[in-house]
């Protein structure tokens, strides 16, 4: 679904020129000196967790500085959510999360994984945006596209993104998906195996 305003679009490129830009994961030096200190935030609250809610969001708050060098070059716009009928891997502690923050209740379901026909059961069809944006899920967080969003209309074109079934490219964000779902005790999957 796309309905950005016309003044927001963003001019795409080809898969070519996306991936010939070098500077995707390149912080500056403001953003890597905030980097080192929300790892030392999320590091402290992985060892004594004073709340699901807090350590959530000092995890979204480093992978919301990592992203920002790749955010920056990204074609994605509100209003396009071609993405959103992707598969988002999440575990029961995000799955917590949400329900804790938004209002919406888990519901677990016993969905086969197959090719998506449907949006996210957070995804807003009038507005085609996120009705959990701030508390969206690291697989939404991570995921952007640097070359045209038309290539995301279909799941086996490849192109310039910044996550590839729900795992980052970038290291430092693999290790926090991995430090995350070992700390996971629950079931995963995708997100609508556990909202409607």
């Amino acid at each position: 679904m796309y309905k950005v305003k016309p003044e927001d679009v963003i001019p795409t490129r080809t898969s070519d020129e996306a991936f010939a830009l070098d500077d995707l994961f390149t912080p500056t030096q403001k953003e890597a000196e905030k980097l080192a200190r929300v790892w030392g935030q999320m590091a402290k609250q992985f060892n004594n967790p004073t709340s699901l809610t807090t350590l959530m969001r000092v995890v979204h708050l480093f992978v919301d500085t990592r992203m920002k060098p790749f955010a920056k070059q990204s074609v994605c716009a509100v209003g396009c959510s071609f993405c959103c009928k992707l598969d988002v891997q999440i575990n029961e502690i995000e799955a917590r999360y949400i329900e804790e923050n938004t209002g919406y209740k888990v519901e677990k379901a016993n969905r086969v994984k197959v090719l998506n026909n449907d949006y996210c059961p957070f995804h807003d069809d009038e507005t085609a945006t996120c009705k959990i944006y701030e508390y969206r899920p690291l697989s939404c967080r991570w995921f952007f596209t640097a070359d045209s969003y038309e290539y995301c209309l279909d799941p086996n074109v490849a192109h310039a993104i910044s996550a590839e079934n729900g795992i980052p490219a970038d290291p430092h964000l693999k290790e926090l998906r991995s430090i995350i779902d070992r700390a996971n005790t629950g079931d995963e999957g995708d997100i609508r195996n556990f909202f409607r």
